[in-house]
């Protein structure tokens, strides 16, 4: 943490009011939180009208209230115009900038209002959109280079077509696959995300055993593949990650785990399920689509080399 922001932040009774124009009449701020608590009670029941595009940073802001979740050093977010929410972001180190849907302006406002607070900022994603506005903003402030990263594309589903003939069955994870667990996901880790931080695999996995979190496909007794399932919020619960090693694919596992994966946490009560791809790869995106996945929307990720 820097010391210029722990001055500012806590001098201001732990947020931070940055005022500027917006591309309209009226004036944009940008509220930067450390306090999660107050963050939640205030930007939950707004971000509740569209649960699906801010189903990431309302999982996270929910099991840090709820003290499952620790994000030491986070920024809470949130954009008003007229006193109106417009907009809601987090920043957890070390990862990039999560940015929910909002107007360019207010992405271009937001960027201002971080630049003087986290300036080695590596990244950021979200709606492409939105993510595009902060990047090209945070570029022109802060000389860093800016550099398209993984497309994504983000699916939602209120119903799932479970595959028919592919062998075997779903069952969630225990104690006992700890360690099958952190192994996958340090492969599905160097695959898909190299560039992002490795933190606290092992960790993460145990959290998410204990809560019931993590789906196995198993064929004879066999697991073949490990489907992600978060809680719901607002209804509405998160799939992923999805990984099938290199020597059990082309069997339909990672379709049948995902549709198990999703039709269990509908029946456990989520109201819609939804999951990110990465938007280069066809055969997942076929595999979402023939199990009863919608496209939403498309995301992007930006990465941030500052500058020397």
């Amino acid at each position: 943490m820097h010391d210029h922001y722990g001055e500012l932040a806590w001098a201001q009774g732990n947020r931070v009011a940055h005022r500027g124009l917006t591309d309209k009449a009226g004036t944009m701020q940008a509220l930067v939180e450390t306090d999660v608590h107050r963050f939640a009670e205030r930007v939950l029941p707004w971000v509740a009208h569209a649960p699906v595009v801010h189903n990431v940073l309302a999982t996270n802001v929910e099991a840090a209230r709820d003290g499952r979740r620790t994000f030491d050093g986070a920024l809470w977010l949130t954009v008003v115009d007229d006193g109106e929410t417009v907009g809601v972001a987090h920043h957890t180190p070390p990862y990039g900038l999560l940015i929910c849907p909002m107007p360019p302006a207010a992405a271009r406002e937001l960027a201002r209002a971080v630049a003087p607070l986290r300036p080695d900022l590596s990244g950021v994603n979200g709606l492409s959109e939105t993510a595009e506005a902060f990047a090209l903003a945070w570029g022109e402030l802060t000389g860093a280079s800016v550099v398209p990263a993984m497309a994504q594309l983000l699916y939602e589903t209120d119903r799932v077509a479970l595959p028919a003939g592919v062998p075997g069955r779903g069952r969630v994870a225990t104690a006992d696959d700890h360690d099958l667990i952190v192994d996958w996901a340090l492969a599905f880790h160097a695959e898909a995300v190299p560039d992002q931080p490795l933190d606290g695999i092992a960790d993460t996995a145990a959290r998410r055993i204990v809560d019931g979190e993590q789906l196995i496909w198993e064929v004879e007794g066999r697991p073949v593949c490990f489907a992600g399932a978060s809680h719901p919020s607002a209804g509405v619960a998160r799939i992923g990650p999805v990984y099938t090693p290199p020597a059990q694919r082309r069997h339909g596992y990672g379709g049948a785990c995902t549709a198990a994966a999703s039709q269990r946490a509908l029946d456990g009560g989520a109201v819609r399920c939804m999951l990110y791809t990465d938007a280069a790869n066809p055969t997942s995106n076929s595999i979402y689509r023939r199990i009863g996945y919608q496209l939403v929307d498309a995301a992007r990720q930006f990465t941030f080399a500052p500058a020397r």
